[in-house]
């Protein structure tokens, strides 16, 4: 995950999608009014600027406490970024989910979790970004957090927001039949109010497939128009709601979601998903522990964990790697159980040969193959 290929591909991206989402709606509905095209205008400079000013974070430390019907626990999520370093770990419960990206290699992904299988013994993996068999378990996805607060969706959904955001709106290209931005309160907080409403067709055989979705983004303005509210719904029963509260960060003065409550409701699955969860805002725009990005503050993983290399690039050494504390390295350090491989992902215990034996049989083999070859040939003299 490069944070600086994303500084590039964000804005081009959001605004894409302002100018894809709202002007083919205008042109392709019918919907060419002059006061259309001066909402279009509006809705474009305010995501537009939201998106800039998210983009602006440079580095940042945040700590997220919430529930989710995801999770059994409450969680807690450590997560920061600096450049294309990113170091979160994921807790929950008596189980925490290590994830370290470029600490040590470019676009090199660590991953360790403490809590493995029963009788097994949790490796520490490490892959290259989107190469790994294995890539991704659900805990090893990072979300981009400083666009946490924008999109409907849980902090799972976010990690995958640069593939689905743009797809998801982009479903938006036909039926629209009203778009609007009004003046409203929420909860006596003045906003801009976005709304639109469009007719989806779920299978272009069938006309009679079709729903109705309504949809409304709620823009602070004693916020510098940040999000406070999105909620998205459909004729079927499907539902989807996201309330933020903003917190000003008294160092730089940056509005930045303090609280997020999602809920999603699907009628037909007779399904209710609900994320909730507080950001304290621990460093932003400011330097950061060096240590952060080494793993070897973690007290959940231990000296001599095994590593199971999965990356195209070449190991650092040959022969089993473990985990020495602040690196990677050939051997074993500390740990006994370093010897052992993680029954999960189908690996065998590393056995230790008794080569003494081993060396010992075969020579026995040999030994008695060739007084066999000799009293065979001494058979064949005498019998001539």
């Amino acid at each position: 995950m490069n944070l600086s290929k994303r500084n590039c591909v964000w804005p081009k991206v959001f605004c894409l999608w302002g100018i894809v989402f709202l002007l083919t709606f205008c042109q392709v509905n019918g919907i060419q009014g002059a006061e259309s095209f001066k909402e279009l205008d509006e809705a474009t400079r305010l995501f537009e600027k939201i998106y800039e000013h998210r983009k602006s974070i440079q580095n940042a430390h945040f700590k997220i406490k919430g529930t989710s019907t995801d999770y059994e626990h409450p969680f807690v999520w450590d997560i920061a970024f600096e450049g294309d370093r990113i170091r979160c770990d994921k807790t929950s419960g008596d189980r925490t989910f290590s994830n370290c990206v470029s600490c040590f290699w470019p676009s090199v992904h660590l991953t360790f979790d403490s809590k493995p299988l029963p009788n097994t013994v949790s490796p520490l993996y490490v892959n290259e970004i989107g190469q790994s068999p294995h890539l991704l378990p659900h805990d090893a996805r990072i979300p981009d957090t400083r666009y946490i607060g924008i999109h409907p969706c849980s902090l799972y959904q976010q990690a995958l927001i640069l593939k689905t955001f743009f797809d998801i709106h982009s479903t938006l290209s036909g039926g629209l039949s009203s778009i609007s931005i009004t003046e409203t309160d929420l909860e006596k907080d003045p906003c801009w109010k976005l709304a639109w409403q469009q007719k989806i067709i779920d299978i272009p055989a069938d006309p009679n497939s079709g729903r109705i979705v309504t949809g409304a983004y709620y823009f602070s303005r004693n916020h510098e128009d940040n999000i406070r509210r999105v909620e998205i719904s459909d004729s079927k029963g499907w539902k989807n709601r996201l309330d933020v509260q903003l917190q000003r960060h008294k160092k730089s003065g940056f509005w930045f979601p303090a609280h997020c409550f999602h809920q999603e409701h699907d009628r037909r699955k007779n399904k209710v998903e609900q994320e909730e969860y507080d950001i304290e805002i621990l460093k932003l725009n400011e330097p950061l522990d060096p240590r952060l990005f080494t793993l070897a503050d973690s007290t959940t993983l231990p000296v001599g964990t095994p590593v199971i290399w999965e990356a195209r690039m070449d190991p650092p050494g040959q022969g089993p790697l473990t985990w020495t504390g602040d690196s990677i390295a050939t051997g074993y350090h500390g740990d006994p159980r370093s010897g052992v491989m993680s029954a999960e992902i189908g690996l065998p215990p590393t056995v230790k040969r008794p080569w003494g034996i081993v060396i010992l049989g075969n020579l026995a083999l040999i030994s008695a193959f060739a007084i066999f070859h000799i009293l065979r040939i001494r058979q064949r003299r005498m019998t001539k």
